[in-house]
């Protein structure tokens, strides 16, 4: 990646891929398809406004801690076109994260645990373009070629 965009590098990357994970869950929590829409691809924002109206409710979420560092651990670039790039980045997160119904009287409301969440976010660009976001594209399993895997 850092061949196609001067000035990329790892670790502040995984760091932007991190919050833009967290502003997606917030907005996703919240309801809001807008936010999601410009942050997201439209077949992943498409997902989460179908699993929004689904749920039918408004959600607190909340990052308590990352438990370990955001992690890159793919980098693709691939050549569509003559003049089309795409670069894809594959980020591990792994948070402690608490979920709540946002409609719970403060009365009501015990302490919830945190759950231990780890997350695979796929963001990606148009190379070639330089205005041209990081965009989640995608959410993915535990690929089979990370050693988390293996845990």
């Amino acid at each position: 990646m850092m061949y196609h965009l001067s000035g990329w590098r790892k670790g502040a990357f995984a760091t932007q891929a991190e919050a833009l994970c967290e502003a997606m869950n917030e907005a996703f929590a919240a309801g809001d398809v807008k936010t999601l829409n410009t942050m997201c691809f439209p077949s992943m924002a498409g997902n989460l406004k179908n699993d929004i109206k689904r749920r039918n409710a408004t959600l607190d979420w909340r990052k308590v801690r990352s438990v370990t560092p955001p992690k890159i651990v793919q980098v693709t670039c691939g050549r569509v076109s003559t003049d089309l790039t795409v670069g894809q980045v594959i980020v591990r997160i792994d948070q402690e994260q608490i979920v709540t119904p946002a409609t719970r009287s403060s009365a009501s409301r015990s302490s919830p645990k945190p759950v231990r969440v780890t997350e695979y976010i796929v963001l990606q660009r148009l190379i070639n373009d330089p205005a041209s976001p990081w965009r989640i594209f995608c959410k993915i399993g535990v690929p089979k070629w990370d050693p988390a895997f293996q845990k």
